[in-house]
């Protein structure tokens, strides 16, 4: 288990932090990722921080964040100062509906590696073992970052951390840029 932080977390939509917009991989600009970097721009394929997905080529707050309106959250749905989202076995129509840390698979909302469950169908990757869900480590092929745990996605074929991630070197990292032991990231 990694765990994640990010300073300043101001998340709300406008990408903020050092990084310059760049390439989503479809030739358009996308803020959710380190300059030189793209990716699929899909919620949990980003250099955003930890607690952070993209939504619309920018950062937003994911399920389970700190929030004061509807629109600080990915999903634009703040209940009670906290983004809503749904945990392990609630339904979901796509990764936003679901907490961070979770993703969406075939309409459930399912662990990724390194949480808790109490059995196989909690878990992205089908596999509850010893009351946790198994994933690939980082550094493993991956086909999606349902195969990864749950601070990390699967970039390029390969688990890696996610932003605000604890690391060592910048190839422990999606962002490619581990600084002062963290996963740098966008916020």
């Amino acid at each position: 288990m990694f765990v994640a932080a990010c300073d300043g977390s101001s998340g709300g939509g406008g990408g903020g932090g050092d990084a310059a917009p760049t390439g989503d991989g479809s030739g358009g600009a996308n803020a959710c990722y380190l300059a030189g970097n793209t990716g699929s721009g899909a919620a949990n394929d980003t250099d955003c921080c930890f607690g952070l997905q993209c939504k619309s080529g920018a950062c937003c707050r994911a399920g389970g964040a700190i929030c004061s309106g509807n629109a600080d959250c990915c999903n634009g749905n703040c209940q009670g100062g906290t983004c809503a989202c749904g945990l392990p076995g609630a339904s979901c129509g796509d990764d936003y509906a679901c907490c961070a840390g979770a993703s969406c698979k075939a309409g459930m909302c399912v662990a990724r590696g390194g949480a808790n469950c109490n059995g196989n169908t909690q878990c992205a990757s089908g596999n509850c073992a010893s009351g946790t869900c198994t994933s690939k480590l980082d550094g493993e092929t991956c086909g999606s970052t349902l195969d990864c745990s749950a601070t990390s996605e699967c970039r390029s074929g390969t688990c890696c951390r996610q932003g605000g991630a604890i690391c060592g070197v910048g190839s422990d990292c999606c962002s490619g840029s581990c600084k002062t032991g963290q996963c740098e990231c966008v916020q």
